[in-house]
Formats: structure tokens, C-alpha cells, sequence
């Protein structure tokens, strides 16, 4: 056992330390005990009673104002009070409740935390019966809201708060005096505490210091070394205590002079240094070991991401290069591949063009192995082999498990069989247009497998720019060819202008029947009281009947042969609908559709107009008839119609008590609906499209009974969308509107009699938002549809009496080579357009891929 040196400093400081640690023991535990309730119940007080104080008294004023302002606002109109109101509550409302909230967690009384709670749901109450009144546009059901569910709670809130306020009033009292308590016998006691201990330290001061003066002389020269930034020499040892403090010192230089070394090799980029900084141990030395690590992390990766970006910018330029011919693409490609992935062979593999029908195959284009190329012959179907499997999955696969002989290399000391093969399909827009084939001694990193799926996607885009450029070549030639053809047989064509003339005469009696047959529809297109115009599918007026004239004021010859926008502003919206126009029932449906816009009278006047288009053909062309109405005289009657309801609403409910308004609104609901069931065709629908109800005019309408109709499908008695698909798209529109939804439909009633309609389509809801069932108003528009009916039956007899009368062999001849052309140029007209449509997706792809480099 070591003895005790009762000469030395240690001795004497742990003796002067010991008293002094018992004497401030004493003090801190008197101190403590005192210091943490005083302090404990102090910040209790400022931090949590006090603000909750303050901001429970905020609450409840902010509550009372917006309150205030929103009576203001029912009793004066003024909307600058209702606009306050919400400010209110969205800001300083909001904000009480939140400061309050904070504090709810240092409240040392769970009465607190559950008169909070019953406050917050009292408050929620009162905002959401606010918000009933901001939504509300009726001036008196939002007093009757506020009366009857505002101001009980407001009332019942405050108070609730006022309470809770003096509440907490009272305890911040209560524990301020006990505070002030603690805070009297704490100075006592520490008053006499510090004098005895100020006595006796002043003692041990006095000795210590002479002591400590010595010790701090001896280690202040090698610290002062260390605080100027510079590593000190070893000093010399003493034997007393302050021996090991030295040596400690001589350790610290010691790390950080290896601090020092390690940053230096970093700075140069060597990450693969050995040093070692505090033995790589603690917190410094670790963290600096993790650092070399990191940085050689990021290094690495910014040369994998530079070699990605080098590989796209040199691909890239040589698919500029070389795209305009696919064979030189191809070997260029393999060839840069192979060496560029430090690969040991490739193949190159293209969809081949297949004229014949039967399964598509893949060819090999080119070949590249050991710096040279192979010349091979293989052809592969999809599904068939592993490159099949591959190019059917439509996936990047890697393979380390060969079967013999698949893929050898050989070089002049003999061949080996490749260890590794990947597969690479060149697929863009979920379309296969070739493969790479890499195979290689070494495993492709990750980095590098990434490189190969965006390179197939510019690839792939590439192969198929070229095989479209090549196609829109040759169809050019074709056409020149065809050209010179047809320039050889003109002179033909002019010999045989003598027997055309021979046919003339017989061609101007089939124009004059085609001419009166033209007049007898326009006689009946005239004849018709509604406005009727027939246009083309490029949005040309074709037709111009009397009606028409008269509604916008336009001569037929001051229209005709111009775009529709002269008359429909919404043009666009027409046109749109003419070029979707198709023969599916879905389709039909849309463009049957009755629909509002503009239009527009000579001297540029507007009037609101209900159009409707259908569709026809004549002579092989697609023609629609465009009908309209002007219903401004109609919106203005409506509008008047529904100040007047709006009126007569408003002085019956002031004119009768809150307790026989539901009848009263039942019986005004009564009288309505007896008005509509009068004039027009009735239809309750329920949510599924089932009928629920009709009224006497839809029975007689149909031929049918009630008890025929109720329980029925609506699609049962609907003409052109009776199938499932067609009905379920319209009945999906009827549910989905936010208006109500207007429809051109033909219903079908007894031995197949049908009534063509103009049916409006309105949601019923309940209180809470949900659908209670659909009324259908229906108009009979039979008489306007026979009308149109017989037009287009003109129409067809029309185009079938119009064909022209053929001549002999040379005039078919004639026609068959221009019916060529024709289809030729059309073919022409097509690739170019999927040319410019792939160039634009090539574009983007190429946008994309540039975004998915920068990100990564």
C-alpha cells in the first residue's frame, strides 16, 4: 500500500479540498433543496400560470369580438363585420387556443386539463355554428343559426373562461405567497451559511495560493505554445504531482501534431493515407476516420458519374453522326460499346423489317470482339432462346451461368468462354426496337448497368428515327417515280379528251338533277322554322337556311364557304366536336348533346343561343347540321321567373311562423311540380338509374302505364344507349355534373314507338349532400327531329344519284392512277407526321434524361 505523503501537495489540497467540499456540500444541499422549489414554482408561475392568464383572458375577448362583429353583421348587413368576424377566428382565436395549448402540459392541476378540454369542445362548437352562418346566404336562416346555436354557447363559454380564469388567478396567488415565504427563510439561512464559509476559505486561499502561482508558472509555457497554434517541445518532468499533467500535455502535441500530417494528405487527395489520429480512437480520431472514408466515397462516385455523363455526350454525338444510315449506326455503336465498358465482345441486334406477315424477328446487325470485328449471320424470334426470353421481358438481364460453348472469345493464344453476359433490350415508349448482346470476363458494377438502360432508351430512339427516315425515302421516290408515270401517259390523256367530251352532256343532265334535287333541299332546309346550318368537318358552312338568315341577319352568300366563327365565336369548341364526331354510341351521345354559347348578328351584336349538332353524310362526306335557337328571351324570362320566386319566398317566410314553414314550402313544392306535370314529360329517377315515378304525360307519350314504366331501368327505354358501356358513361355525366346536364334523347315506348326528346337531367340532394334521386324534364322534339330526318333522306338520294358517269378504259385508267396519288401522298402526309411526332417524344426523352442526370 502506497503510503500518504502528508508533505505534499496533493495531501494538503485534498485536506483543504475535503473541508471545503463538506462546508459547500452543506451550503449547495441548503441551497438546492431551497433554490429548487423557489425556482421550480417561480418559472411554474411565469412560464406556464401567468400566460395561461393572459391568454384564457384573450380567448375569451377574442370570442366575444368575432361574435360581436358577426351580430353587427346580421343586424346591419355590413359585410365588412362578417369579414372581420372570420379574420378573428382564423388569427387571434386560433392563435389563443395555441398558446394555451402550449402551456396545457406544464399545468401542475388536472382540473385544468379538463376545464381545457370542455372549453376547446365548446369552442369548436361555437365555430362550427359560425361557419354554418358564413356559409348561409339567406339573412334569416343565418339569424336563426345565430340566435338559436351562436349565442348559447358564446353565453356558456364565457362563462366557462371567466371561471378558469379566475381560477387560475387565484392558485398564481396562492403559490406567489407561498414563494415569497421560501424566499425569507432561504436568505436567512444562507446569510449565515456564507459568513462561516467565507471565514474559512479565505484561509484556504491564502495557503492555496501561494501553491497554485508555482503550479501554473510551471505548465503556462507549454500551453501558451499550444493557444498560438504551434506544437510545443517536451518538457521536462518534475517529481511531483504535476509530473503526469506534463506528460498529458507532451501527448496532446503529440496528436495533433498527426492532425496536422493527416490533413495535409487529405488536402492532397490521398484518402488511402495510414495515420492515425489518436490511435483512431475516441471522438476525434473516429470522426476523422469516418471523413477519409466519406471523401473517398464521394470521389469515387463523382468519377462513376463522370464517366455516366462522358459515355452519354459521346454516344449522343455519334448517334448525330452516323443516324442517317443504320448499318454504319450499328457498327460504330457496338464497336465504342464494347470498349468503352472494357467488355470483350457485343453484338448488335435490330427488329428486321418484315414485309410478309408472320412473327418479328431480330437480326444481328454487327458484331465486336477484341478489338476487331466479327461477321455472323443469326436471326432470333421473341420467346425463343436467351435472347428471345429477354427481349420478351422487356428487361436488362445479366447472366454469370453460360451454357458451354454460347459464347466463346478467342485471341492468338487460344479462345475462353466469357464469364459474364448481358442482355440489354433498346426499348422506348414500352416498344422493343433491338438488343445489345455484351459479353465479358469481368462483372459490370451497378454504375455501369444503370449507363446500359438509359443508353437503350436514346438507342432505341434512334434505330427507330432512321428506319422512319428511310421509310418517308423510299415512299418519296415512289412518288417522284409515280409522277414521271403520269407525266408519260398526259399526252395519252389529251388523245382520249374527245371521248371525255362524248360524256359530257350525259354528266350536265346528272349535274341538273343533282341541281334540282340540291334546290328541293334547300326548299325544304327553308321550309323549316327552325334555324338550320350544315357544315363541313373543317368547320365550313356548307348551308344557310332562311331561319338562319333571319336570326343572325346574314345573307346565305355572305356566309357560306367562311368558318363557323363568323357566327359562333366558340368556334373551337365546334370544331373540337366535328373532328371527335365517330359512330360509337358513346361518341354520338356527346355530340347530340344540346349545349349554351355565344353568337354573334351581323353588326356584331351577342345573344346567348342553344346549339345542337348531328351528323350526316352525302357524296362519301361527312356533313353535320348545326341548329340553333336563340334563348336570350328565354334566360331573361327565367331570370325574372326566379327574382319573382326569390321575392315571393322571401315575404312568405316573413309572413308565417317557424312552425308550419316545412308545409308550407311542401305545398309551393306541390304547385310546381303540378305546373311542370302539365307541360312537360316527368321522370323520377333513384340513384342506380331505375324509374321511380312518371307523370300522365310521359304515360300517354310512350303508350305505356305507370306500373309499366316504375321499377323499370332507365336504359330499357332509351334508343342508341341501351347497352351497357354507352349507358354507363352517360349515366356517369348525370351523376357527375355540377349543373344540370341537357340531353337530345330518343325514348322508346309500346310496338316500338319512340319519342325523340330534349331532356334536362337534376340532382336531387338531401340536407347532408347525399343524392335522393334525379329529375328528368323532357320536352318532346319529335316533330324537329322527323324534320331532320327527311333531310338527310334527301341527302342520300342526293349522293346516290351523284355519282359521275364513267367513261371508257382510259378514263378508269385515269382515275385508278389518280386514286393511286392520292392515297399515295396520303401515306406520304402520314409518315411525315410520325416522323415530327417521334422527333418531339425523341425530344422530350432526351429532356428527361438530362433531368434524371442532374438529379442523380
Amino acid at each position: 500500500m502506497k503510503r500518504i505523503n502528508i508533505h505534499s501537495f496533493r495531501f494538503f489540497l485534498s485536506l483543504s479540498f475535503i473541508t471545503q467540499a463538506l462546508l459547500v456540500f452543506a451550503l449547495v444541499l441548503i441551497t438546492i433543496l431551497t433554490l429548487s422549489g423557489v425556482l421550480t414554482q417561480g418559472v411554474h408561475i411565469m412560464q406556464s400560470v401567468q400566460p395561461t392568464q393572459m391568454w384564457t383572458e384573450k380567448l375569451r375577448a377574442n370570442l366575444l369580438s368575432t361574435s360581436g362583429h358577426l351580430d353587427h353583421h346580421l343586424i346591419a348587413g355590413d359585410t365588412n363585420s362578417l369579414a372581420l368576424s372570420q379574420k378573428v377566428w382564423e388569427k387571434d382565436v386560433q392563435e389563443a387556443m395555441d398558446k394555451i395549448e402550449t402551456f396545457q402540459a406544464k399545468w401542475n392541476y388536472a382540473e385544468y386539463r379538463i376545464t381545457w378540454t370542455e372549453i376547446k369542445f365548446e369552442v369548436e362548437k361555437l365555430k362550427r355554428s359560425h361557419e354554418k352562418v358564413y356559409a348561409e346566404s339567406d339573412p334569416q336562416l343565418q339569424r336563426e343559426i345565430f340566435n338559436q346555436e351562436a349565442l348559447p354557447l358564446i353565453s356558456n363559454l364565457d362563462r366557462r373562461l371567466a371561471f378558469f380564469f379566475e381560477t387560475v388567478r387565484e392558485d398564481a396567488v396562492a403559490e406567489g405567497d407561498r414563494l415569497i415565504a421560501k424566499i425569507y427563510g432561504f436568505f436567512y439561512t444562507e446569510a449565515i451559511t456564507y459568513l462561516i464559509l467565507v471565514v474559512i476559505l479565505l484561509v484556504i486561499f491564502r495557503i492555496l495560493n501561494g501553491k497554485i502561482r508555482k503550479m501554473i508558472k510551471r505548465i503556462k509555457e507549454p500551453i501558451s505554445v499550444l493557444s498560438e497554434g504551434n506544437l510545443p517541445q517536451k518538457v521536462q518532468g518534475s517529481k511531483d504531482e504535476l509530473s503526469s499533467v506534463l506528460e498529458e500535455i507532451h501527448i496532446l502535441g503529440s496528436n495533433l501534431k498527426n492532425v496536422k500530417d493527416f490533413a495535409l494528405e487529405v488536402g492532397k487527395g490521398n484518402f488511402d493515407n495510414t495515420l492515425l489520429v489518436f490511435e483512431g480512437q475516441g471522438e476525434i480520431g473516429s470522426s476523422l476516420a469516418e471523413m477519409r472514408a466519406s471523401l473517398a466515397r464521394v470521389e469515387e462516385q463523382d468519377q462513376e458519374r463522370d464517366w455516366i455523363n462522358s459515355g452519354y455526350n459521346k454516344y449522343g454525338e455519334l448517334i448525330r453522326k452516323h443516324g442517317d444510315n443504320l448499318q454504319e449506326l450499328t457498327e460504330e455503336l457496338i464497336k465504342s460499346l464494347v470498349q468503352f465498358l472494357d467488355a470483350n465482345q457485343g453484338g448488335f441486334f435490330v427488329i428486321a423489317d418484315n414485309e410478309e406477315e408472320g412473327p418479328e424477328e431480330m437480326v444481328l446487325r454487327a458484331t465486336y470482339a477484341y478489338d476487331r470485328q466479327k461477321f455472323e449471320e443469326r436471326r432470333i424470334k421473341e420467346g425463343e432462346g436467351i435472347l428471345g426470353q429477354a427481349w420478351q421481358e422487356k428487361d436488362l438481364v445479366v447472366l454469370d451461368k453460360l451454357p458451354d460453348n454460347y459464347l466463346y472469345i478467342t485471341s492468338g493464344l487460344g479462345y475462353a468462354t466469357a464469364n459474364y453476359l448481358i442482355l440489354v433490350p433498346l426499348m422506348t415508349n414500352g416498344k422493343v426496337y433491338g438488343m445489345f448482346e455484351i459479353g465479358s470476363f469481368s462483372e459490370m458494377k451497378t454504375y455501369q448497368l444503370d449507363f446500359l438502360r438509359g443508353l437503350a432508351e436514346t438507342v432505341a430512339a434512334a434505330i427507330n428515327t432512321v428506319k422512319v427516315n428511310d421509310n418517308t425515302r423510299r415512299l418519296l421516290n415512289d412518288s417522284q417515280e409515280l409522277t414521271e408515270q403520269m407525266r408519260a401517259q398526259e399526252e395519252e390523256m389529251r388523245q382520249n379528251m374527245e371521248e371525255l367530251q362524248a360524256t359530257q352532256e350525259e354528266m350536265k343532265r346528272g349535274a341538273d338533277d343533282a341541281e334540282a334535287k340540291v334546290h328541293r333541299l334547300n326548299t325544304i332546309l327553308n321550309s323549316t322554322s327552325d334555324p338550320l346550318i350544315t357544315v363541313t368537318s373543317n368547320g365550313i358552312i356548307d348551308a344557310f337556311n332562311y331561319a338562319a338568315e333571319n336570326l343572325f341577319g346574314y345573307n346565305a352568300n355572305e356566309v357560306v364557304d367562311h368558318n363557323i366563327g363568323v357566327i359562333l365565336p366558340e368556334e373551337k369548341v365546334v370544331r373540337r366536336e366535328l373532328v371527335d364526331a365517330s359512330n360509337n354510341p358513346v361518341e354520338r351521345a356527346r355530340i347530340n348533346t344540346r349545349r349554351r354559347m355565344e353568337g354573334i348578328r351581323k353588326g356584331g351584336k351577342r345573344f346567348l343561343a342553344e346549339v345542337a349538332i348531328k351528323d350526316t353524310f352525302y357524296d362519301g362526306q361527312k356533313y353535320f347540321t348545326v341548329q340553333v335557337r336563340d334563348i336570350s328571351v328565354e334566360e331573361e324570362r327565367l331570370s325574372s321567373l326566379e327574382q319573382s320566386n326569390r321575392k315571393l319566398q322571401l315575404e312568405l317566410d316573413a309572413a308565417n311562423s317557424e312552425s308550419n314553414r316545412a308545409d308550407r314550402s311542401e305545398r309551393e313544392m306541390r304547385l310546381r311540380h303540378l305546373a311542370l306535370d302539365r307541360s312537360t314529360l316527368l321522370l323520377d329517377l333513384s340513384a342506380e338509374g331505375k324509374i321511380t315515378y312518371v307523370n300522365e304525360l310521359t304515360e300517354n307519350a310512350l303508350d305505356l302505364t305507370s306500373e309499366e314504366l316504375v321499377g323499370k331501368s332507365f336504359k330499357d327505354i332509351l334508343v342508341g344507349l341501351n347497352d351497357a358501356d354507352s349507358f354507363d358513361y352517360f349515366w356517369n355525366q348525370v351523376l357527375s355534373s355540377q349543373d344540370i346536364l341537357q340531353q337530345d334523347l330518343q325514348l322508346l315506348g309500346r310496338e316500338e314507338k319512340s319519342v325523340w326528346t330534349h331532356s334536362a337531367f337534376a340532382k336531387v340532394l338531401d340536407e347532408k349532400g347525399v343524392l335522393v334521386k334525379v329529375l328528368v324534364i323532357a320536352q318532346d322534339t319529335s316533330t324537329q327531329m322527323f324534320q331532320l330526318a327527311e333531310t338527310k333522306s334527301l341527302l342520300a338520294e342526293l349522293e346516290k344519284g351523284s355519282g359521275e358517269p364513267s367513261g371508257e378504259g382510259v378514263s378508269e385508267a385515269m382515275q385508278e392512277k389518280m386514286e393511286e396519288l392520292r392515297k399515295l401522298q396520303s401515306e406520304i402526309g402520314d409518315n411525315l407526321s410520325q416522323v415530327m411526332q417521334q422527333n418531339e417524344e425523341r425530344l422530350r426523352e432526351a429532356i428527361d434524361l438530362k433531368e434524371r442526370s442532374i438529379r442523380k
